[in-house]
Parts: structure tokens; C-alpha cells; sequence
């Protein structure tokens, strides 16, 4: 049974148990360093203080041996966006001196500081409301994205390109700030006039060290959607309008898409489904990893 725990109240996260070890998080740093301490079944135990401290409140999370890479990042990046949700902290922090929770530590945006690691909550983060995001802090719901500019519109008119490039990036331990996507973006084209260019978009994620590859058809892409990891899939609909969706296959037929229909968590279903319910025109390119 996979708990999050704040001292004061029980609970556990919305849509699905998901395991981590012993994971908890902190405002300030100099408060907490005193209290830190490893053990066979912790990451660290940093404690958050509120304005003004007069409690202390954590998150707790356990998980086995036995968890995948995969499974544990997804894990850290669910008490991430839970952590966000209840307290708006400027930064988490905790500790660790297992190389492989380092090594999830620093996919996920976390950086050395003496024995701790540290998070610096994306510039961008809360002026999105938190029901834009999946339980894993995946942006799903591009329709609701008014306050980040981008261009000549909000992100809720053509922002689907440097989501789905967000997306894709935390999808592969890669993550960036939500600014530093939509600036990168912003400078080296011109998508923010009238939706991402996608080969403007290829060369973004490539300079973030991404092995993309492009192929273009409904057969070829679904061929490939069945045997790559992950990717962004372009796609009319209708004829002159056209979405980027990022996505990732879960098994042999099926594949997670990310804000396909906007607000829809946990969206998956077959390629061929997915053509089927969404495709509406002939523009149908997509960019994939492995």
C-alpha cells in the first residue's frame, strides 16, 4: 500500500498508488540540515515550514527494491506536483547519497548544494492552474493556459507546441522549465505567430540533447508509435487547423497522449484509435525517440 502522509492528515494520491521511497520536502534550507539522516528505507527526511514556521509538515512515500527506474520517477515527479499543490513552495529540497536517487534527482531538475539536493519551482508553475497538469505534473490542459504569452497570443491559442516539447522532455528525464521551453522556442523561430514550425521544434529538442526522428504517414506512424519509446505527434484537426500532442507507449499497442483533449488524464489508447477519434485532415507528421 503506497501512502502519502502529512503529519496531520492522512491521504493517498488521486488517481493511483504510485511508489517512492521515503520522500519529503522543504521550504528553507538552513532550518533543516540537523534533521537529516539515511536509512535503508529513506531518501532523506527534510522538513517544509510554512509562513510563518510555527509547524512543520511533510510528505512521505515508500517503495520496494523491486520499483523500475521508470516507475520511481514518476513516483518523485507525483509528490513534486502534490508538494506544489498544497503549499506553493518557492523550492523543494532533500538529501540522498545513493547514486541512483541522484541520479532521478537530477532528471528531475534537482541540483547539488553542499549534502542537499535542491528544486527551484518552475517561474511559470503557478500562474497555471493546478488542474492543468496531470498527477505527475504533465501539462494536459492547453485550453486553460491564459496568463503565458506566447507571441501574439496565450498559450491557449497555439501553445500546443512548446507543451507537447515540455511534455516530451520530462518524459525523458530531460525536463526544463516551463520558461525556459517557451524562450527557447520563442528564439529560434517564428511558431508563436501562427503554431510551432515542426521542424523548428525538431532542432529545439535536438540542441536538448533528444535523438528525434521524423516520419511522416498513417501507416508509418502508427508502425512506428507501436515500437518507439515516446514522441510528438502532429496532426489536422480539420483543415487549417492543426495540434501537437506528446505521447508514449505503455505496451506492444498502446500509447499515453498528453493533452489531446484537454483536461483528459490518462488518456490511452491504440494508434489506430487515436487516428480514428482525432485525425481530421492530411497533416500527419510525427517525431519520435527510440
Amino acid at each position: 500500500m503506497i501512502q502519502m502522509r502529512r503529519r496531520m492528515c492522512e491521504s493517498v494520491l488521486r488517481e493511483e498508488e504510485v511508489p517512492a521511497k521515503l520522500f519529503v520536502f522543504a521550504r528553507n534550507l538552513n532550518p533543516v540540515k540537523d534533521e537529516l539522516y539515511d536509512g535503508p528505507d529513506v531518501i532523506g527526511n527534510v522538513t517544509y515550514y510554512p509562513d510563518p514556521p510555527a509547524h512543520k509538515t511533510a510528505l512521505d512515500l515508500q517503495f520496494s527494491d523491486a520499483d523500475s527506474e521508470e516507475q520511481m520517477l514518476a513516483a518523485l515527479y507525483a509528490v513534486i506536483y502534490e508538494a506544489e499543490c498544497l503549499w506553493k513552495p518557492e523550492a523543494l529540497i532533500t538529501m540522498s547519497r545513493t547514486p541512483q536517487i541522484r541520479s532521478l534527482l537530477s532528471q528531475a531538475r534537482f541540483y547539488p548544494k553542499g549534502q542537499l539536493y535542491v528544486r527551484r519551482t518552475d517561474p511559470y508553475r503557478y500562474r497555471i492552474p493546478d488542474f492543468c497538469f496531470d498527477r505527475e505534473g504533465y501539462l494536459i490542459n492547453q485550453g486553460a493556459i491564459d496568463a503565458i504569452p506566447y507571441g501574439i497570443h496565450s498559450s491557449r491559442i497555439n501553445g500546443c507546441g512548446w507543451v507537447s516539447a515540455y511534455n516530451l522532455m520530462k518524459l525523458n528525464g530531460k525536463e526544463a522549465t516551463m520558461q525556459e521551453t517557451v524562450e527557447g522556442l520563442s528564439r529560434f523561430g517564428l511558431g508563436e505567430i501562427n503554431g510551432e514550425n515542426i521542424v523548428n521544434l525538431a532542432f529545439f529538442l535536438i540542441r536538448r540533447n533528444l535523438p528525434v526522428r521524423l516520419t511522416i504517414g498513417r501507416s508509418a506512424i502508427i508502425n512506428r508509435m507501436k515500437q518507439a519509446h515516446s514522441g510528438i505527434l502532429l496532426y489536422s484537426v480539420g483543415w487549417f487547423h492543426a495540434h501537437y500532442v506528446a505521447w508514449k507507449r505503455i505496451d506492444s499497442r498502446n500509447c499515453c497522449f498528453y493533452n489531446a483533449v484537454y483536461g483528459k488524464s490518462g488518456y490511452i489508447m491504440t494508434p489506430e484509435e487515436f487516428f480514428e477519434q482525432h485525425v481530421k485532415g492530411l497533416n500527419r507528421t510525427l517525431l519520435y525517440i527510440g
